[in-house]
């Protein structure tokens, strides 16, 4: 079993202390600590949303996707074993810079397509028009944040134009399917 280092509750209390949010919190769970908080999860916001209701620092900072130069920096030092070049720079053109579905994931077509029905028309085309609300509640395969160089977020986009291109594609089918059965129905 690996080295888990759980700092101490003083060391959440000290604004010098950073605390790394990796995946899915508790839905419960609120923070209380201090200290700087850096969040490696998806662009999902149900994922972090009451953990950061709980902070009582300055707001929690966004860590940008990986960009491909990086990737294949890591790729040489650490996982050249685990994919090939090329299947990095595939998954990379439909993933972006999420390294944990390049490093996991073998078919992307089809984890992307699979995310994407995950999602209503509307919540769709309000991704497509960058005008939802919040960071939304969206799969990191669909979106990543876009990060500034303070780490703060401003909104999401799209992982990738491949991406772009599935959820367009969907997009026009269900509308199509819907005016078919629209004038049927008439």
């Amino acid at each position: 079993m690996p080295n888990v280092c759980v700092p101490a509750l003083g060391d959440l209390k000290n604004a010098a202390t950073w605390y790394i949010v990796d995946g899915n919190v508790s839905p419960s769970e609120q923070f209380k600590g201090m200290c700087n908080v850096l969040v490696l999860a998806s662009a999902n916001h149900d994922n972090f949303y009451a953990f950061c209701k709980g902070l009582t620092c300055s707001p929690p900072k966004y860590m940008k996707a990986w960009d491909l130069e990086d990737l294949l920096l890591c790729h040489e030092k650490l996982y050249e074993k685990a994919l090939t070049t090329h299947q990095l720079r595939e998954r990379y053109a439909w993933f972006g810079g999420n390294l944990r579905s390049i490093l996991k994931e073998a078919n992307p077509s089809k984890v992307t397509q699979e995310a994407v029905n995950r999602y209503s028309i509307k919540e769709l085309m309000l991704l497509v028009s960058g005008k939802y609300s919040h960071l939304g509640n969206y799969s990191h395969t669909l979106c990543h944040f876009r990060v500034d160089e303070d780490f703060q977020a401003h909104g999401i986009s799209f992982a990738s134009a491949r991406v772009e291109e599935v959820v367009l594609a969907t997009l026009q089918q269900q509308q199509q399917l819907k005016l078919q059965q629209f004038l049927e129905a008439a």
